[in-house]
């Protein structure tokens, strides 16, 4: 513990030093500090988020979304840098959450005409198995294909980036943080329409939420444990 942690904790008695104690002891275990361009990285995003907030607290009022949306986004991207997803057994999830989205994305972007025709077909296959009809799920099986593909890649490039740089963020991380900050920047331009269409969203809209659902629960895991 350094020093400028040790005279804070000097004023603290008991119970609240000792739970102090623990709580910055977990911390040190479960973060990382990389090095070399991603240390750089880190810090200039730190610095960056520092220098927006002076900004709009001396000089200029900006609208409700990018005060409280490059907050979010850069937050974001910093926990998946800075807090390792943890043991093997919570990066498969992770793993294929990323080939799942990325094989959405494609499928949404080559394969039909717009994100509603592709909702649409998850939406009909979901329908058909809830129906008793066992092998509509099977009209799914590029999705399940890509999605394994990806994740098993995703895998084999983090277990080589990590033995070569410990303290570094891996594929997974990266990606993650991308995905994060994509959506985020969608809230940010979306945020007059959404109100608009409240109760009327579109097909992106509902998943890009649900993505953004399951990135902000990742993000409390890593942090909170």
């Amino acid at each position: 513990m350094s020093g400028g942690d040790a005279e804070p904790l000097d004023e603290l008695q008991g119970e609240e030093r000792d739970t102090v104690e623990k709580l910055l002891e977990k911390d040190s275990k479960t973060g990382r500090q990389p090095t070399g361009a991603w240390g750089w990285i880190v810090a200039a995003l730190c610095g960056a988020m520092v220098l927006f907030y002076l900004y709009t607290a001396g000089l200029a009022s900006l609208a409700t979304q990018y005060h409280r949306g490059v907050y979010v986004l850069i937050t974001y991207v910093l926990v998946f840098l800075l807090y390792p997803a943890g043991r093997r057994g919570s990066r498969i999830p992770l793993a294929l959450l990323l080939g799942a989205t990325i094989s959405c994305v494609v499928s949404a972007r080559f394969f039909h005409a717009d994100v509603a025709e592709f909702h649409a077909s998850l939406m009909a296959a979901g329908a058909s198995w809830s129906a008793g009809d066992r092998g509509a799920i099977f009209a799914l099986w590029p999705l399940a294909a890509g999605t394994l593909a990806i994740a098993a890649a995703v895998l084999a490039v983090d277990g080589r980036m990590e033995r070569r740089s410990p303290r570094n963020p891996v594929l997974s991380d990266v990606l993650l943080a991308v995905a994060a900050g994509a959506t985020v920047l969608y809230w940010i331009r979306e945020f007059e329409n959404l109100n608009y269409r409240a109760g009327a969203e579109t097909e992106l809209d509902a998943l890009v939420s649900v993505l953004g659902i399951i990135l902000s629960v990742e993000v409390c895991r890593r942090v909170l444990g």
